[in-house]
């Protein structure tokens, strides 16, 4: 018999327990196995017919961070993770015919649906007859001479349960179906085997919490109008980011994977949904700002409180594009009824035989007799009575006179329409509508509020992104006369009030103060006074959970009674669920439609209670962190409203060209530049300083860099942003290039001056005259501090590859894979001709 020593004892000991632990942890998922709809893994004959027709088993997944959970959609949806059944493709091939037979092509799938193909013959769309498509993949051509090159696009025949999952090397790359499944992200019941149980849709037979999303319930496929909610699920492991983009490994190409979920996020945010609404679990919100402007000097910025009142009863009267909603649906004025037994209604009133009428927002009146009605309030003249007074003695104070001379008026014109105030705001027909339209300002405001707020917009409210554009004392001057030149050709929008025999309507400034609490005002605008208020609205975070049957659809019969068409319903009639019992304040916004609905609804549905566990919660890296950050500064301060960034915006030049009367490509001379690449090509130290204070750069332009006066965070984060955008380092550390001998150095400028490089580039401190080919042109000798040296030798290499339709050409051009050198210089290497130049440059500014 051996003998052990205690040492050997104890380490067997210990791999009995491992043993046994292992034993347990498969006992506990046989038990898993046993207890799940009672079945485990068996044959169930063939679920699907051609092409795949061999017998199929159960395809079972266990997502053990959900309670072993059992995922079995692979089963019936088992070509998901496989290529080759995708719902469209494209194909390229040459065909060539042998004078006497129609010559025919088999197309990579057997499967094809007629009338879905786009053909391309040579380039060119083919013509009616040139060919015929059998719904077999076979393309036949009508010419038996033909010679040529092929290209079509067209949508396969396979039923969407033997597709291959859209994009899958992104999608099913970055969601294994082994840990993710299917209904983490599209819903449904995952223990299910037949298509009713599985989709969960029919909620009148059962009662199923999760169906499918984006299928309808009725027809059990996914439509049009429901596809989006196959996005909503992607927001509870992805909350923090404004957009789903990626860069497919495959093609490199860049998109958004869920563009219905974006802008359903955009118009929340943008819409100041959350300055009502509370929502757990959208962490961003609670570093918003507020959406709508500071209150805390209105009284001094309008010049009537006629007009505040005809703002806040009808926006869109004023600005037909404002987003500020419609608190007062109804026609006619707003009131309040105060009656006895301390009850109240909302809506319009009138007086007739003795007896008071009003009516509600659903058109129905109720009557009241005299005696029953203590007061009649005038809920919007009261809330214009208490904003008129919240005023600002300095502003008051300050000088309120302005030119009427029509030359000083035209050059306050030109100012406006050249500088960059119309890369945010209109008027007329040129500008964009990121900031308030100015046609009719004159209208609005006073000469003091908009003198202070031109020249000094943080002294006005410290908050706001309006930037300081830096204009001399005569350019103010003739901006505020152009501004305050701009009346309103609409009909006034003064309201008239109206008495009721022996009951006077009030209008009451401290009980316009509470009609502020009651409406929410506050979760838009500053207000003194209600910097603590709560939300006026119902908390959405659990939103997208409710049943049909939790919501209230009121007496309307004209709505599907489903959660889409209750949400459609009031997102785009927010009072049409109100009753006699039961008043909405919710306001009607204009810029929702039905497309914009769809997209709330979208994230709506993503509101949900079950919180994913932390190991499938996304967690930003560094790069993604910094570029989302930068997207939300630049559409918090509108770089895009100048500047194309990532493929958007920029749309400035059209306001140049239209002004100016030039072409789009001449007039990109004279407009903001392009920023793609910007991190690739400017130093980041350079860039925070540039943002902090902006300097000339490009001489003779009208249009310029206006001052933010952003925050070291922000101009830091903008920078770590265009850094993370070039796939740069940040901070990014400069290499010191060695000194060039004079020789080296007289070399790159007599290249220089052969490319004569000093006719279109502006030398420092030129003056540039009107007309000049200078004019929009950078002044190299701010390379050095402001160019990477290595950005540099690409752009001289290659300029269109940086900017399309740029005016810089390319001076060694690239033949046969070698770049051309200019001349005999530098024994005719292209390469260190390019250096030296390189490197000339940068001596330029030292």
């Amino acid at each position: 018999m051996v003998k052990l020593s205690v040492g050997e004892i104890n380490e067997k000991l210990e791999l009995l327990g491992e043993d046994q632990a292992k034993h347990d942890a498969v006992a506990k998922i046989q038990e898993k196995l046993d207890s799940v709809s009672g079945i485990k893994r068996t044959f169930v004959g063939s679920l699907l017919e051609s092409p795949f027709t061999k017998t199929r088993t159960i395809v079972q997944y266990y997502l053990e961070d959900f309670d072993y959970t059992a995922d079995r959609c692979a089963t019936c949806h088992f070509a998901i993770d496989r290529q080759g059944y995708e719902r469209t493709a494209k194909e390229s091939f040459d065909i060539e015919g042998d004078g006497e037979n129609k010559p025919f092509y088999q197309l990579n799938h057997p499967l094809v649906k007629v009338g879905s193909e786009t053909v391309l013959i040579d380039e060119e769309a083919a013509e009616a007859g040139t060919y015929s498509f059998a719904d077999n993949g076979q393309i036949t051509f009508n010419d038996p001479d033909i010679f040529s090159e092929v290209e079509i696009s067209y949508e396969t025949g396979y039923r969407p349960v033997l597709r291959t999952h859209p994009y899958q090397d992104v999608l099913l790359g970055k969601h294994p179906v082994k840990r993710f499944g299917c209904t983490l992200c599209h819903g449904g019941q995952g223990q299910a085997l037949t298509p009713k149980s599985a989709h969960a849709l029919k909620h009148e037979e059962e009662f199923w919490l999760t169906p499918v999303l984006g299928m309808d319930e009725h027809t059990d496929t996914v439509t049009d109008e429901l596809r989006g909610y196959m996005q909503s699920n992607c927001r509870r492991c992805h909350a923090e980011v404004m957009m789903l983009d990626y860069r497919s490994p495959g093609t490199g190409e860049v998109r958004d994977y869920s563009p219905d979920l974006s802008k359903g996020m955009a118009l929340f945010e943008d819409l100041g949904c959350h300055g009502c609404h509370a929502v757990e679990g959208y962490p961003v919100l609670k570093k918003l700002d507020k959406v709508g402007p500071s209150l805390a000097k209105i009284g001094s910025k309008v010049n009537s409180v006629d007009w505040l009142a005809g703002w806040i009863k009808n926006p869109s009267s004023y600005l037909p594009k404002t987003k500020m909603p419609r608190l007062f649906p109804t026609q006619g004025m707003t009131k309040m009824v105060y009656l006895t037994h301390n009850r109240n209604r909302e809506g319009t009133v009138r007086s007739e035989g003795g007896k008071i009428f009003v009516r509600a927002d659903d058109g129905t009146e109720y009557p009241y007799a005299e005696g029953e009605v203590e007061k009649i309030v005038d809920i919007v003249n009261s809330i214009a009575a208490f904003l008129e007074g919240v005023k600002d003695s300095t502003l008051d104070q300050a000088n309120a006179t302005f030119s009427t001379d029509p030359e000083v008026i035209a050059s306050g014109e030109e100012v406006v329409k050249t500088v960059g105030c119309l890369a945010c705001h209109t008027v007329g027909e040129l500008g964009n509508d990121f900031a308030p339209n100015l046609d009719g300002v004159g209208n609005k405001v006073t000469p003091a509020f908009l003198r202070q707020w031109i020249s000094a917009p943080k002294s006005y409210d410290p908050k706001t992104v309006m930037p300081d554009l830096r204009l001399s004392e005569k350019e103010l001057d003739g901006v505020v006369a152009y501004l305050m030149s701009l009346k309103d050709s609409k009909p006034s929008l003064k309201i008239t009030t109206t008495s009721y025999g022996s009951i006077p309507e009030e209008i009451n400034p401290e009980l316009g103060k509470e009609f502020v609490q009651l409406y929410g005002c506050s979760g838009c605008h500053t207000i003194p006074g209600f910097e603590n208020e709560s939300k006026v609205g119902v908390d959405l975070g659990e939103f997208g959970a409710k049943a049909v049957e939790e919501l209230d659809f009121g007496d309307t019969t004209n709505i599907e009674h489903s959660w889409h068409g209750w949400i459609i319903g009031k997102v785009t009639n927010p009072r049409r669920y109100q009753t006699r019992r039961i008043v909405s304040r919710m306001p009607v916004f204009n810029a929702i439609g039905e497309e914009e609905a769809q997209a709330l609804a979208v994230l709506l549905k993503s509101f949900q209670p079950e919180k994913y566990p932390l190991g499938y919660i996304h967690q930003l890296n560094e790069k993604t962190r910094r570029i989302d950050t930068g997207r939300r500064l630049v559409k918090k301060y509108n770089c895009q409203g100048c500047h194309e960034i990532e493929e958007k915006g920029g749309k400035f030049v059209d306001v140049v060209a239209a002004h100016e009367g030039l072409d789009t490509l001449k007039a990109k001379q004279f407009s903001p530049p392009t920023l793609q690449e910007e991190g690739a090509k400017v130093y980041p130290d350079w860039l925070f300083e540039f943002l902090k204070q902006p300097t000339p750069i490009r001489y003779g332009l009208k249009v310029r860099m206006p001052t933010f006066g952003m925050s070291d965070d922000d101009a830091t984060a903008l920078v770590e942003y265009f850094s993370a955008l070039s796939d740069e380092p940040f901070p990014y550390e400069t290499i010191a290039l060695q000194p060039l001998a004079q020789a080296e150095l007289q070399t790159g400028k007599e290249i220089f001056q052969a490319l004569q490089c000093t006719s279109c580039h502006p030398e420092q401190g030129e003056v540039i005259p009107a007309g000049s080919d200078k004019t929009g042109r950078p002044d190299l000798a701010l390379a050095k501090p402001r160019l990477k040296a290595d950005w540099i030798v690409d752009w001289l290499k290659d300029p269109q590859s940086f900017q399309r339709g740029t005016a810089m050409p390319q001076n060694w051009p690239k033949i046969g894979g070698e770049y051309q050198p200019v001349g005999d210089y530098a024994d005719g290497n292209a390469e260190k001709q390019i250096e030296l130049v390189r490197d000339y440059l940068i001596s330029l500014g030292e």
